[in-house]
């Protein structure tokens, strides 16, 4: 992960341009447990955004947890970003 918000989001816009369906790929499913570690360690509230939201766009249910605690975040962009991804996981596995 880039220390620079600009970086990370150049990189995203990449993916996006490269494969529109870069997230529901088996590669980006397979660095869901790099991403949530990485959220997880992140002392930078911008990273943990930005994490989170590529995390809701994989839709991985492993990303759940990690997720639900960034709600209770001290930051309310990471709060709001986290409710995104875990919408955006709910949808993607309807109720279960």
């Amino acid at each position: 992960m880039d220390n620079h918000s600009y970086v990370r989001e150049a990189a995203k816009e990449a993916l996006d341009e490269i494969d529109p369906d870069w997230a529901s790929s088996e590669e980006a499913k397979r660095h869901v447990p790099e991403l949530v570690s990485a959220f997880l360690r992140a002392n930078d509230w911008g990273m943990r955004w930005d994490i989170a939201e590529v995390l809701g766009d994989i839709g991985d249910k492993r990303a759940v947890k990690a997720l639900a605690w960034a709600i209770k975040h001290d930051n309310e962009y990471v709060q709001y970003t986290a409710k995104i991804a875990l919408e955006k996981i709910k949808e993607a596995h309807g109720k279960d």
